[in-house]
């Protein structure tokens, strides 16, 4: 891959530059939230294969391996019949927006399984998450996702992260994402300048 095309195909990041009045977290009836714990590892990689339809996703290099990783970081749903359900992570990684430099941690390996949809547990998990940053004294917070995960881009937005753009095919491909959302109009409004605006810069 030439340097021009790992640029092209960047994965989508997204930022929230303060972690400042999180709402509290409420979970619905019959879900609990805790961290990760020894024994988890056959739960959360069935739903991280379940989240991403990827039937050879590992945790071992998904969760367990990443710099950072601690069961307190790491924060599971669980259903009131004892399975794991959705899944979210705080990393440190230096590869991953220059977070080090902005004060930052990372939102990690987001999932939830297709059959809790409309139950906004990816939007209470990822919440926990950010609170542990906060716990943490981060001041910010980033992630990376794809083009075609809607659902969690709508998370993401309704989390307060923004789009940061780090290569100029990106605007179009923001563009058809807020198109496919339902939400140019709005996205235009909140994010047009940023959208026309310079790169960021790693």
């Amino acid at each position: 891959m030439t340097d021009d095309q790992a640029i092209t195909d960047l994965q989508l990041r997204m930022f929230r530059p303060d972690l400042h009045d999180l709402p509290a977290i409420d979970l619905p009836a019959g879900y609990a939230l805790r961290h990760y714990r020894p024994g988890d590892e056959a739960g959360l990689t069935e739903t991280l294969q379940d989240a991403f339809a990827e039937p050879s996703m590992a945790i071992e290099w998904a969760v367990l391996n990443n710099n950072g990783f601690m069961p307190a970081r790491s924060w599971l749903i669980e259903r009131d019949d004892g399975q794991i359900v959705a899944s979210a992570s705080m990393l440190l990684d230096p590869n991953c927006l220059s977070a080090h430099l902005e004060g930052a941690a990372f939102l990690h390996w987001v999932a939830a399984r297709k059959s809790e949809v409309g139950k906004r547990l990816g939007y209470w998990v990822c919440l926990a998450v950010l609170h542990r940053m906060v716990l943490e004294g981060y001041r910010a917070a980033g992630l990376g996702t794809d083009d075609n995960r809607f659902p969690a881009i709508k998370t993401y937005l309704n989390l307060g992260f923004a789009p940061r753009l780090v290569a100029d095919n990106q605007r179009d491909r923001w563009r058809k994402i807020f198109e496919n959302l339902g939400m140019a109009e709005e996205a235009d409004r909140r994010f047009g300048p940023l959208l026309a605006g310079p790169l960021y810069e790693f």
